[in-house]
């Protein structure tokens, strides 16, 4: 008698593990069915709203183009695709250091130095290193220095109030909608096209100011830069940087 209760008990023991197993995988498998793609503000996330930001810049400024001068030319800020990492580093910066704040005239006025700040740096960085700009407002009213006006610092606050009350809560939506396995195959692709196409860029135009002092390539790599981005190449990608 004792053996058979023995026995029950160690049987009901059994069934209560293997019940209590089973809800585990089952919680498990709820939790991975509902995993989301690029949740809260992660290296995805961020990455695609860069991504997105650079597209959307080299649009306007082209379609800004179009109706000043007429004519349709290339805005983009890297050698490969329509790209220009201003408006997409804006993005982020932007969305980094004010998606939490919620009153409007603190967007304006935070989001106005910011996006003037920067736009004022990048220049200053582009003149120091490559001597070259890509845009000159000496001519317009209250500029600093040429490199951003007061204007544009207002034109930056409002977008920065855009981006954050609208702009962002809809992508944030957009991007976590997106399949994991794709979402995470599409970040490694690009995030290892556009440091490619960020550094080539970036040497590229080096060796372009080098070529302009008459400074022969130190490797073949020099070289090689040298026979296939000439500056009428250059001129055709970016034409409206001056030296």
């Amino acid at each position: 008698m004792s053996n058979s209760k023995n026995t029950t008990s160690i049987i009901n023991e059994d069934v209560q593990m293997i019940t209590h197993n089973s809800m585990i995988t089952k919680v498990q498998e709820e939790t991975t069915n509902n995993e989301v793609f690029a949740k809260g503000m992660c290296y995805s996330k961020l990455f695609w709203l860069f991504i997105i930001g650079c597209v959307i810049g080299t649009y306007y400024e082209q379609i800004l183009t179009l109706f000043r001068e007429g004519s349709w030319e290339s805005r983009r800020g890297v050698i490969y695709g329509p790209f220009n990492p201003v408006y997409g580093f804006g993005m982020i910066l932007i969305i980094v250091l004010l998606y939490k704040v919620v009153s409007w005239w603190k967007l304006l006025i935070i989001g106005g130095l910011l996006g003037g700040g920067f736009e004022y740096l990048l220049s200053y960085l582009q003149e120091l290193f490559i001597q070259s700009r890509s845009w000159d407002y000496s001519n317009h009213f209250l500029n600093l220095n040429g490199r951003t006006t007061i204007p544009f610092m207002i034109f930056w606050g409002l977008l920065a109030t855009i981006v954050i009350k609208y702009v962002y809560p809809f992508l944030n939506s957009m991007i976590e909608k997106v399949p994991i396995k794709l979402g995470k195959l599409m970040t490694v692709i690009f995030s290892i096209f556009m440091l490619f196409n960020l550094v080539l860029t970036g040497v590229v135009l080096l060796r372009q100011a080098q070529r302009h002092k008459n400074i022969k390539p130190y490797t073949f790599v020099g070289e090689l830069i040298d026979e296939y981005y000439t500056d009428e190449y250059l001129s055709e990608v970016f034409p409206n940087m001056t030296k």
